[in-house]
């Protein structure tokens, strides 16, 4: 999971780089995929982002306090703890079937994009 979701920020910040060489150092997906939204509205650079965090029925205030707390997808799923031996908080689950199809799709959008770019 880790090299998927590192996967996905890499594959974001090459593509926002390619039109915007100045953006800043980022590793949330969250913010990047707002970046890369931004850059690329074009019909045919869209695809389903993964390992983003949703926030249904909270104001928006919450979830800027929640997403300080959150760590990067690439951080959490590297480390099975925090530091100290603290476990990651919220609800997480696997199910390796449903990620392999994320995974091909995921190949699949990354041909199709990137041989645009």
């Amino acid at each position: 999971m880790m090299l998927a979701a590192h996967s996905v920020e890499l594959f974001l910040k090459g593509a926002i780089v390619s039109r915007d060489p100045t953006v800043a150092k980022i590793h949330r997906i969250d913010q990047l995929a707002e970046t890369y939204i931004g850059l690329f509205p074009e019909p045919e650079f869209v695809f389903d982002i993964p390992f983003q965090s949703e926030y249904p029925g909270f104001s928006e205030e919450d979830v800027v306090i929640l997403k300080k707390e959150e760590p990067t997808p690439s951080v959490q799923f590297r480390y099975p703890v925090k530091s100290q031996g603290v476990e990651w908080q919220g609800i997480h689950g696997f199910e390796a079937q449903g990620f392999l199809e994320l995974i091909a799709e995921l190949s699949e959008s990354f041909s199709r994009i990137g041989g645009r770019i």
